[in-house]
């Protein structure tokens, strides 16, 4: 899937639903090409994987004035035909079986750079053996919105097109709901 596109940048949007393995599962979907994780800052501050993070990240700025930099950084990523991993739900919820809603917004760079975009679906499996699930990763796309629309239209399309991707692997892949996931009712 992703060997026609390894000598140019691309995106790559998954699920978080892994607190290690979504560190380093974009390394084996990818391999042999580099990629880049967007990682907020706070993960600077996880124990042991903070001390990783900055080796395949790119931390997403704080400060508003900072934003310029991070557009260049990953400009010179995609030139450098890299990959660049994005985990639009931003929070991990370890082995949640669905998607949770993101913004277009999230959508911006790929369009930008009218680079390819692929869907990473992580599902579990009810495993014969082991007490926690298997782990299935799907890898779909490229996605590409069309040329004719405003690049806000464009953003939206490439949004739909992915969280849809996603849900159907989730639909249909995921066996086992290994933590189930209840809102707390409100006081």
């Amino acid at each position: 899937m992703l060997k026609p596109y390894r000598h140019t940048g691309i995106f790559l949007y998954g699920n978080h639903t892994q607190p290690v393995g979504d560190v380093f599962m974009p390394m084996l979907v990818t391999k042999p090409q580099r990629v880049d994780t967007l990682a907020a800052p706070a993960n600077l501050g996880v124990p042991v994987i903070g001390r990783v993070v900055p080796m395949g990240a790119l931390i997403v700025p704080s400060d508003f004035h900072q934003m310029p930099a991070f557009t260049q950084a990953i400009r010179a990523r995609l030139a450098e035909n890299r990959a660049i991993m994005v985990y639009p739900e931003a929070h991990v919820w370890p082995y949640y079986t669905k998607i949770r809603p993101f913004s277009r917004a999230t959508f911006h760079y790929p369009v930008a750079a009218k680079a390819p975009t692929f869907s990473v679906t992580t599902t579990y499996q009810r495993s014969h053996w082991r007490h926690r699930p298997a782990m299935t990763v799907f890898v779909d796309g490229p996605f590409f919105p069309d040329a004719a629309l405003t690049a806000t239209q464009q953003q939206e399309q490439l949004c739909q097109q992915v969280t849809a991707q996603l849900k159907k692997r989730c639909r249909d892949h995921n066996t086992i709901e290994y933590i189930h996931y209840e809102r707390e009712a409100s006081k």
